[in-house]
């Protein structure tokens, strides 16, 4: 049994969960080492991981304040699909991406690099994790030499696609298939208009709890949602026991909220399973902002004695992610003319396509994400057609099938109006 889609699963008889996915802890805890740009003393995995937080919550506040109040999304996908971009984009294109993939305004290129440093580390995940990126170019918009470089250092593997036929659109597909292990069948789902490049990620999670519910323990439970209505749903047990848990009471005088969230560990330690809820009544996503930072994990999480009750859950998502990524600060810079200079002339950010899937029981969890994001062609000059019929003009209906003409006419003079 599944929960509800228009729920936001909780903790305990809960009302609002946030889920920073188990992708998202991945890319988190990808690295360890200070190595960013400018002498950074922080390490990188901080970095990345406090900057996923903030990308998080920043698509979930948009998305899930919507008529179905539910998000569910990846930030790992979308940071790793536009690093590939960030290859070809101009300054003030990197600068408005790494602002939107949550880095703070003063560190963007630190931003940049941090990420392309935990590629290497993303793409050695073991048995539970598969990582995979690349950029696919239009046979009429090859890389052009300028982007060469950036492409081997970073050792960007890149192929020849024409985006625009059913054909190219079906080996993207089959590739995001492949690599999702099935979970993400089609993430194109068929040709791209005049598309010139597509920066494509793909990634897959599954493991086991390190310690896994009991199926037994397993019983139904009140849900109760935003609109204050109750739900059943099945409810998995985990008894009293030392885990990592953070409690604190935020926000102001007139809607303080005791917050409660647990870092669930996989089998596989290098993942976690973040999740935060409220103790009183239901909270809106928009009132989880005191809290977003938690996603990231971190120390403050600490072992105290402590029981869970989960929802067993699935969700899944297609999100065209343009227009919240412009809301974010992206529309500015990528509406330049020279914002992807290093991908061609005239070549526009038209379209950021996700698809997402995750499934909680109480074995443990699987999830899958892809990312495209899309640059098309735009026409230099403005050869469109521009058609009055002002002026005599002849006519026919015609059978295509049979190459009949069922009626054909010539006006000469302005004909008479239908009624």
């Amino acid at each position: 049994m599944n929960v509800p889609r228009t729920m936001i699963t909780s903790v305990r008889r809960a009302v609002v969960f946030l889920v920073a996915a188990v992708v998202t802890a991945s890319i988190g805890a990808a690295s360890a080492e200070p190595s960013l740009q400018g002498g950074a003393t922080e390490a990188a995995a901080d970095f990345v991981a406090a900057a996923q937080a903030r990308l998080a919550f920043g698509l979930m506040e948009k998305i899930g304040a919507g008529p179905a109040q539910q998000a569910t999304i990846s930030p790992a996908s979308l940071a790793a699909a536009f690093n590939l971009v960030s290859i070809g984009a101009d300054p003030a294109l990197k600068a408005a991406i790494a602002k939107v993939l949550g880095f703070p305004r003063d560190r963007a290129d630190d931003g940049l690099a941090a990420l392309a440093d935990v590629r290497d580390k993303l793409a050695n995940g073991g048995d539970s994790f598969t990582f995979a990126d690349k950029i696919v170019f239009s046979p009429s918009n090859p890389p052009r030499e300028i982007l060469l470089p950036g492409l081997e250092k970073h050792r960007i593997p890149f192929e020849i696609v024409d985006l625009t036929t059913p054909e190219g659109a079906r080996k993207i597909d089959d590739w995001v298939k492949d690599v999702t292990k099935g979970m993400i069948p089609e993430l194109l789902g068929g040709p791209v208009s005049n598309g010139s490049f597509a920066a494509l990620n793909a990634l897959h999670f599954k493991s086991r709890w390190k310690t896994p519910f009991d199926p037994r323990q397993t019983q139904s439970g009140s849900f109760t949602g935003l609109d204050g209505k109750n739900a059943e749903v099945p409810m998995m047990r985990l008894a009293k026991g030392t885990r990592s848990f953070r409690q604190e009471k935020l926000g102001d005088r007139n809607n303080e909220r005791n917050f409660v969230a647990i870092d669930l560990p996989f089998a596989d330690e290098r993942f976690s399973l973040v999740v935060v809820t409220t103790t009183g009544k239901p909270a809106t996503v928009k009132e989880f902002t005191p809290v977003a930072s938690w996603l990231s994990g971190g120390e403050r999480f600490t072992p105290h004695a402590g029981d869970l009750e989960l929802p067993r859950f699935s969700a899944a998502a297609r999100e065209d992610l343009l227009k919240v990524l412009d809301g974010l600060g992206l529309e500015k810079a990528r509406k330049s003319p020279l914002a992807l200079a290093g991908f061609g002339p005239g070549v526009d950010l038209s379209q950021v396509t996700q698809r997402t899937v995750i499934e909680v029981n109480e074995e443990g969890a699987e999830a899958a994400a892809a990312t495209a994001v899309i640059g098309t062609r735009t026409l230099l000059t403005d050869d469109s057609i521009h058609m009055v019929v002002d002026k005599p003009f002849i006519y026919a209906l015609r059978d295509k099938t049979t190459g009949l003409i069922l009626i054909a006419g010539y006006a000469g003079q302005a004909p008479k109006a239908t009624s």
